[in-house]
C-alpha cells in the first residue's frame, strides 16, 4: 500500500480529516498531499499512537465517511486522462511558447529523419 493515496479532491478530504483530527495543521495536510502513509505518520506522531491503532482508526474513519483511496495505477490512468485538457490549458496560456517548442520537436525529428 505504499503508494496508496485518496481519490477525490484532496481540498475536500483534508478538511474533513482535520475535522476529525484536529491536531493536522495546514502543513502537515500540505505534506500528506493525499498520500495516506504520510497521513498515518503525521497521525502517530501527532497523536502518539503506534502504526496498528493509527491504521485502525484511519481505515475506520475512511469507511464511515465513505472515503477510497486510488492505487498507482488508477493514478496513471487518471494522468493520462488529464493530459489532453492540461496540455491544452498550457497551449491557451502560452500560445508562442507551445508554437516554439512544437516547430523544436519538428525540426528535431525532421533532422533525425532526413539523416537516414
Amino acid at each position: 500500500m505504499a503508494n496508496d493515496t485518496f481519490s477525490g479532491n484532496w481540498e475536500e478530504l483534508s478538511g474533513e480529516f482535520k475535522k476529525q483530527w484536529n491536531k493536522l495543521t495546514e502543513d502537515d495536510l500540505g505534506k500528506i498531499e493525499g498520500k495516506k502513509d504520510e497521513l498515518l505518520e503525521v497521525l502517530q506522531e501527532k497523536y502518539g499512537w503506534a502504526a496498528k491503532d493509527a491504521k485502525k482508526k484511519l481505515e475506520e474513519f475512511m469507511d464511515e465517511k465513505g472515503i477510497d483511496l486510488m492505487d498507482l495505477k488508477e493514478r496513471a490512468s487518471q494522468a493520462i486522462q488529464d493530459l489532453p485538457k492540461q496540455l491544452e490549458s498550457c497551449v491557451q496560456e502560452s500560445p508562442m511558447k507551445s508554437l516554439l517548442i512544437a516547430a523544436g520537436i519538428g525540426f528535431l525529428f525532421g533532422a533525425l529523419f532526413l539523416n537516414r
